[in-house]
């Protein structure tokens, strides 16, 4: 009766006069009852066996070195063993595994007989682990007490990387960020990520605006010098949304760094940023047509680019939306002194200073988030309670209870990185004077909303602006002085005082790009909506005007610009 068994050397060996070479081999008995070696591939072990978080998509870690003496890892679900293991084979000829092609079902088949005692749960997303206290990054967990009951089994780790001591990187990367606004901004911002589940808060991202050359790359080699090697993290906006999805979902829980928003798609750029704002890919087939698991992410970003969102989605004839602006908040980058410097730290300029970050970034990089993490792990409800009390100060010292709910939405997204850097600074990693990040961050929120110009609506703010410009500015090109003069042209309707009175087409012209029924609650809300329906226009062919009040349409504008302080 013939047998077989596999048999695994991790070195040579010698049966009788034949010398063998390390490896997995399948040993089966001829008719003689000799066992004959059949050398399948180099060796591979089996470690451990896993499944979901669920309990679900069990399967095998194996390991192996690849050609070049690296040491490789893969998680094999048990379905991909299943008929002729294509799809395990190749995973482990993509790992640099060797074997005999003629031996693809004795592979196989020696992975389908390991029987293991050992455990663990695989999680194939970096960040919080569901349901626990526990962070996984790239090289393992953080905050269990045995590495080995949680294994990373997703694609592309991207937090692992370190260079330097934490000690290191405190003195020669983090001391250059004071006195320096955005760069303390931006560094805060890394450490945020973590907090978002804590305080089941959205993601959302801080866009660094402003002239090329000013450091606007600087600050953000500078903040991904928190979670690693730079030129590992930082990726660009030349992307497609599915891309961008996938990336994402790589730094769940931490902060994705985006460069240069210019080349970005503009017919995409708005959609895109609701998505990583939503944090939430689109839904998706698997190739037998089952519905595949959504990509969902929590994550801060950080963005910069010569023009902001609104800009660049008007070059392609796209509005810009009061929702892009709460999902992605608009930092003017230059300071007006050193460009994005405040303080140079003995450097002679800002360009002198830029390179001597970017040097140091390469050296020192990846402990500042490591350490952030365990001390996190280490005093959970201590660092939430802290987060808490002094985001809830923050809005406080921000001002904003009578705000619209943008504006509130705005300044929690501040009061979180302004918690963000003073707990790192509490944890020991910064060593930055306390309080130095809430200052900053609260002259950085009080500029953004001088920018903005209004504590309101920005929404609201438009869609009086819209009938403002069609009265002051358009008046002579699309405004008729009465309801029997004939104008060349499009003509959108007619002033008769006290009132103005558009046709229906003219109302959706003024309102292009707005929600109607929007549109109409906020006229409504400020009396301007009068008459909607119903006026006969004996020299026109249109049936049907809008109504709205001369009077309290200088009213709203009045208010909105006691709002924005000005003129």
């Amino acid at each position: 009766m013939n047998t077989k068994r596999y048999e695994l050397k991790v070195e040579p060996f010698q049966l009788g006069p034949i010398e063998f070479q390390d490896g997995l081999y399948c040993v089966t008995t001829d008719k003689g009852q000799d066992d004959v070696w059949s050398r399948i591939g180099a060796p591979l072990w089996v470690t451990a066996c896993g499944r979901d978080t669920a309990g679900l998509g069990w399967g095998l870690q194996v390991s192996w070195y690849s050609p070049d003496g690296r040491p490789q890892e893969a998680f094999i679900p048990h379905v991909h063993l299943l008929s002729d293991g294509r799809e395990a084979l190749m995973k482990l000829m993509d790992g640099g595994y060797h074997f005999n092609l003629g031996m693809k079902r004795q592979l196989i088949d020696y992975l389908n007989s390991k029987n293991t005692y050992k455990t663990f749960t695989r999680v194939d997303r970096l960040g919080w682990i569901p349901d626990t206290h526990i962070f996984m990054l790239g090289d393992g967990p953080v905050g269990c007490a045995n590495d080995d009951e949680y294994i990373y089994t997703g694609n592309n780790p991207t937090q692992s990387d370190m260079a330097g001591t934490l000690e290191e990187w405190r003195d020669e990367v983090a001391a250059l960020c004071l006195g320096n606004s955005r760069l303390l901004l931006s560094t805060s911002l890394a450490f945020a990520g973590p907090l978002l589940r804590l305080t089941n808060q959205n993601s959302f991202g801080v866009h660094l605006v402003g002239p090329s050359s000013i450091g606007k790359s600087t600050a953000m080699l500078v903040a991904a010098s928190v979670l690693g090697k730079p030129a590992n993290k930082i990726q660009t906006w030349n992307a497609t949304k599915v891309g961008l999805e996938t990336t994402a979902g790589l730094f769940n829980d931490s902060t994705l760094f985006l460069d240069e928003i210019g080349q970005a798609d503009p017919h995409i750029l708005g959609d895109t940023i609701y998505m990583l704002a939503n944090g939430e890919g689109r839904a998706r087939a698997n190739a037998d047509l089952s519905r595949r698991a959504k990509l969902q992410w929590r994550t801060t970003f950080l963005s910069n680019g010569e023009v902001d969102l609104e800009h660049s989605l008007a070059s392609v004839g796209k509005r810009h939306k009061a929702g892009h602006d709460v999902r992605m908040i608009n930092i003017e980058a230059d300071t007006d002194r050193h460009g994005i410097f405040e303080e140079l730290h003995g450097h002679p300029n800002g360009a002198s200073l830029s390179k001597t970050l970017a040097e140091l970034t390469t050296r020192y990089h990846g402990v500042a988030f490591r350490s952030f993490v365990e001390e996190l792990t280490l005093n959970i409800d201590g660092a939430q309670a802290f987060v808490e009390e002094h985001r809830v100060d923050m809005m406080r010292r921000l001002g904003t209870k009578e705000c619209d709910g943008q504006v509130q939405r705005v300044a929690d997204a501040f009061g979180l990185i302004s918690a963000a850097g003073e707990l790192a600074n509490r944890f020991g990693i910064t060593g930055w004077p306390a309080g130095s990040v809430a200052a900053v961050v609260e002259q950085l929120f009080r500029k953004w909303l001088a920018r903005r110009g209004t504590s309101g609506s920005l929404e609201e703010a438009n869609i009086i602006e819209q009938l403002v410009d069609l009265l002051e500015g358009r008046h002579g090109q699309y405004l008729a002085d009465g309801p029997n003069e004939t104008k060349s042209g499009e003509t959108y309707g007619y002033t008769l005082v006290p009132d103005l009175h558009l046709y229906v087409f003219g109302f959706k012209k003024t309102f292009a790009g707005f929600n109607a029924n929007y549109v109409h609650k906020v006229l409504r809300k400020y009396g301007i909506l009068t008459h909607g329906t119903g006026r006969d226009l004996p020299r026109h062919s249109q049936s049907r005007v809008y109504q709205l009040s001369l009077d309290k349409i200088a009213d709203a504008h009045d208010r909105l610009l006691a709002e924005q302080g000005g003129e």
